[in-house]
């Protein structure tokens, strides 16, 4: 891919305002995001070019507070394209008109995996044409369907002989190259009818030059997979359409090809079939390469690029900047505290905990709670109405559940109109297709508060991703924003033993789910030997609610037994002295030498898609520690290990038998 610290020396710090500064900030963390070697330290270097306005010690901490907001690494590149950076000559090494003398430009044999990870999932039936025919103008054609395999298996035989791409895919015709469809195949047939995931469609023009081609699609931030050069006269952009059907997939098309025109951009109207064959990256095309250019870049959905599109290519409104001397002659109310000392109007909350906690249980009762003006785990609740989206249980499961739950808390039902349920088993979507539902549904309404539970139906990308996470949790964001309500959401424990973490960082995934909310209230485990005492608890499992606060100061661990269906609050202190779950054998455990091949292990395990490779710098992240402390750990595994061995090739970590 580009390297986008040379696309930075393109671009003048002095020449940009300060929010333009800050977007070149915000577009090299997204970048670091995806697996691009930047950091902080780069952005700091950068701006000591302008030296009137550099301020040392700022950096880091901007830094980490960048959230994704459809800033990403495309602003960096579209700014330097206008300053005369070109990617492609970086990329090869050669201008446009060289010949590849020897067939392989630096620095992309990896070309094929990338491509095949960033539009494919692991199961999904990959269509690839190798066999060509000369037509009478000279230029070469498809001959035939071609072969079907899964993207799994292509990308293990890749790695197996060790990037030769004809013992991969075949042989094939090195003056006409290899096709690819964009979307998965029933490996049936070819036609619209055998997609079977319409995600993706090909935006292709060859009536201007590779150059403006390729600055257009970075300036428009269109929602692309991967931007592949042809090896010809066409940029090939993959942007993600995620369609549910035809109907949709081909109102979206149409909506692209018309937007595209609108600026300019003459689109090949041949691309509309989403069986569209287009060229896959890392094949060699007579004199020239047909090579990958960028992944993941532009707007990480259709649905918030058509929104971009339709506020005329305008981001979000902000608001305006205040003078804190205006703000202070009128200082605006806090919101109010839903629950006292936990959680205000507007603001989000997550419940983590582990599959035993009683999770869904847990936010009925609030859910009651609220509706009703009581109590929740000792916390005072204020009087609510409240939506409870069920996204898990049949609808009349949940019913009868709810009414278990109030009749095990002993609350009479005095307010039932305030606790509406909408029950979407069966019915859920990516949070980024159903936030615009909800918000259209319930506006009206005037709701306070919104529980989604569990949040796990909802969520689209790798959990593991910071982006894709950010992008996820923005739109908790749109619904508190847009409809003034509090949201509150479960989420489930990583895996092994807590006991040794702190609150915040139990939940599974990315740290943004533990970073995201406004406050986090997090249910861990208690060995229980209350038995020993008092009969009354013998058989409840007992769990300590432990929080993290951003608006209010943190408040005493709270601790409850869990007797089917509700938790009951240890008010008497039998838990006070109990210890998490299995922590002290956890802590009692020597660290031996397996166990720190394991933790290799675990960390590739975890972070792979398909047991093949994981990026260098997800692997860094993953421990906390720089590229260079990853390498030495890798090369003492390597030593000590007689089962598997680690290689480093262009940023991806392999694992290999001995």
């Amino acid at each position: 891919m580009v390297d986008i610290l040379q696309a930075l020396n393109f671009i003048d710090p002095s020449s940009l305002d300060y929010g333009e500064w800050l977007e070149v900030g915000m577009g090299l963390k997204s970048a670091a995001n995806d697996g691009y070697v930047v950091s902080w330290q780069d952005w700091d270097e950068w701006s000591k070019r302008d030296p009137a306005r550099y301020q040392a010690g700022v950096f880091e901490k901007k830094w980490y507070s960048f959230n994704s907001s459809g800033i990403n690494k495309a602003t960096v590149f579209y700014r330097a394209i206008q300053n005369g950076f070109e990617p492609l000559n970086e990329i090869t090494g050669l201008e446009w008109n060289d010949v590849i003398d020897d067939g392989i430009p630096p620095q992309k044999d990896n070309d094929f995996l990338v491509y095949l990870r960033a539009l494919f999932d692991k199961e999904d039936q990959v269509s690839i044409v190798t066999k060509s025919v000369q037509l009478e103008n000279g230029k070469y054609s498809p001959a035939d369907r071609g072969f079907n395999e899964s993207a799994k298996e292509l990308m293990a035989d890749f790695i197996k002989y060790d990037g030769e791409i004809e013992n991969v895919i075949g042989d094939y015709n090195h003056d006409a190259g290899v096709w690819v469809r964009i979307n998965p195949v029933d490996g049936q047939g070819v036609s619209n009818n055998n997609i079977t995931k319409l995600r993706y469609t090909l935006i292709e023009s060859d009536e201007t030059d590779l150059e403006t081609q390729l600055e257009t699609i970075y300036k428009l931030r269109l929602p692309c997979a991967a931007i592949v050069n042809s090896g010809g006269r066409s940029i090939h952009a993959v942007v993600k359409v995620d369609a549910e059907d035809l109907d949709e997939y081909n109102r979206r098309v149409q909506f692209l090809h018309k937007t595209l025109e609108k600026q300019n951009f003459p689109v090949d109207k041949q691309n509309k079939n989403a069986a569209r064959l287009s060229r896959l990256p890392g094949i060699d095309r007579g004199n020239e390469r047909q090579y990958l250019i960028d992944i993941h870049t532009g707007y990480g959905d259709f649905a918030t690029w058509q929104e971009y599109v339709e506020n005329g290519f305008n981001d979000i409104e902000l608001p305006e900047i205040k003078s804190f001397k205006e703000v202070l002659e009128n200082m605006p109310e806090l919101a109010p505290e839903l629950i006292k000392g936990v959680l205000r109007q507007g603001h989000k909350m997550l419940v983590s905990g582990s599959s035993k906690a009683g999770k869904s249980f847990s936010l009925i009762e609030l859910g009651i709670a609220l509706a009703e003006g009581k109590t929740w785990f000792g916390f005072e609740c204020r009087k609510s109405k409240v939506l409870y989206i069920n996204l898990e249980i049949d609808e009349s499961s949940f019913m009868h559940r709810v009414k278990n739950v109030y009749d095990a808390l002993n609350i009479e039902i005095d307010s039932p109109e305030n606790l509406r349920i909408w029950s979407l088993r069966g019915k859920a979507q990516p949070m980024q297709k159903l936030t615009p539902k909800i918000i259209s549904r319930i506006q009206p309404e005037n709701y306070d508060v919104i529980i989604l539970d569990p949040v796990y139906k909802v969520q689209s990308g790798d959990e593991n991703a910071a982006g894709d996470i950010a992008a996820f949790t923005n739109q908790f964001d749109k619904l508190t924003t847009e409809l003034g309500v509090s949201l509150i959401y479960c989420h489930h424990h990583s895996k092994g033993n807590q006991g040794g973490k702190r609150a915040i960082d139990r939940a599974s995934g990315s740290g943004v789910f533990a970073r995201d909310p406004d406050a986090i209230l997090d249910m861990i485990e208690l060995e229980n030997k209350t038995y020993q005492h008092n009969d009354k608890y013998k058989d409840c499992s007992a769990w300590r609610i432990e929080g993290t606060l951003r608006e209010f100061p943190p408040f005493k661990p709270v601790n409850v037994f869990f007797r089917f269906p509700v938790h009951e609050v240890d008010y008497f202190g039998l838990l006070d002295n109990a210890e998490y779950r299995n922590y002290a054998a956890f802590q009692a455990k020597p660290k031996t030498i397996e166990d720190s091949l394991e933790e290799i292990d675990q960390c590739f395990d975890l972070l792979t898609d398909d047991g093949t490779f994981v990026h260098e710098s997800d692997m860094a992240k993953y421990f906390n520690i720089g590229s260079e402390t990853l390498r030495k750990k890798l090369r003492t595994y390597n030593n000590l290990s007689t089962e598997y061995t680690y290689k480093r090739s262009k940023g991806l970590v392999f694992k290999e038998n001995k």
